[in-house]
């Protein structure tokens, strides 16, 4: 048996930075994080046993901390109690975004994957039959509105974990103030304090590809070639911007969830949508 198990994990949510500030943490000379991200042991791979999980911490050598970041497990229910018995004394990161802008970014994501035929309100009024099919890869793809109902999955994260164990980030603060939101995930790791050369530098843009047969050919190839094509087959781009009338539409259906999580953080929420 090689390589430990985690003591903190950066669970979500989807679309949110949570890339980002793994490579923040990963640049800490205290942190280790595992080099895969997105490790999904708790909800795709948790069959292949814990064995399989500790080799992916094998480098961890002494680090005091030592997460990974898989950005599904807030959301899944099944995630959140393998986790509690796996690493019941783990320390959690969420980071939130506005849900609308979550859901649009996440919206634009499977656009640029061929995922998505449907225009953005259309996707929204598909989702719950979509997810009414319960299997992992409809949840995972076309949970739009539903995961940035972020004050049900709180709930049924503190059934596990003590508030203690949960510290909670927003995209805003992270995007406009990476060094406060970047020191207030340190302190809760009880780390020293450190400034990464890449702070505040945005990983995971949007990006399109100029080829999606390309792209699902590529999957078979060897790593290095996969990167290699991948790399030429993909270009950063701006998604179109969310037209005015729809985002009020959209924000109107989060309203009282957003109401609803501002009263569990006593934080105001006013800045979102």
């Amino acid at each position: 048996m090689t390589g430990r198990l985690p003591n903190f994990l950066i669970i979500g949510a989807m679309r949110s930075g949570t890339t980002s500030l793994a490579r923040y943490l990963d640049a800490h000379p205290e942190v280790f994080m595992a080099p895969t991200k997105e490790v999904r042991y708790f909800d795709r791979h948790h069959d292949e046993g814990l064995d399989w999980y500790r080799a992916h911490f094998a480098g961890a050598a002494g680090a005091p901390m030592v997460g990974e970041a898989t950005q599904t497990y807030l959301y899944d229910r099944e995630a959140m109690e393998r986790m509690a018995g796996a690493v019941p004394d783990a320390r959690l990161v969420a980071v939130l975004r506005d849900p609308v802008d979550r859901a649009y970014s996440h919206y634009w994501l499977n656009k640029a994957r061929a995922r998505e035929p449907l225009g953005f309100l259309e996707a929204l009024d598909a989702e719950p039959e979509r997810l009414a099919r319960g299997d992992l890869d409809s949840r995972f793809f076309y949970s739009y509105a539903d995961r940035g109902r972020y004050v049900h999955q709180l709930r049924r994260l503190e059934q596990h974990y003590p508030r203690e164990r949960i510290c909670l980030v927003l995209f805003d603060d992270l995007r406009d103030d990476p060094h406060s939101a970047y020191a207030q995930v340190l302190q809760f790791l009880d780390v020293a304090p450190f400034t990464p050369e890449n702070l505040g530098r945005a990983v995971n843009s949007y990006t399109a590809f100029r080829s999606i047969r390309l792209r699902r050919m590529a999957r078979r190839l060897p790593g290095r070639a996969r990167d290699a094509v991948g790399r030429l087959n993909s270009q950063r781009e701006e998604y179109p911007p969310l037209d005015d009338a729809v985002r009020a539409e959209v924000a109107a259906r989060f309203a009282d969830d957003n109401a609803a999580l501002a009263a569990h953080l006593g934080r105001e929420l006013a800045g979102w949508s």
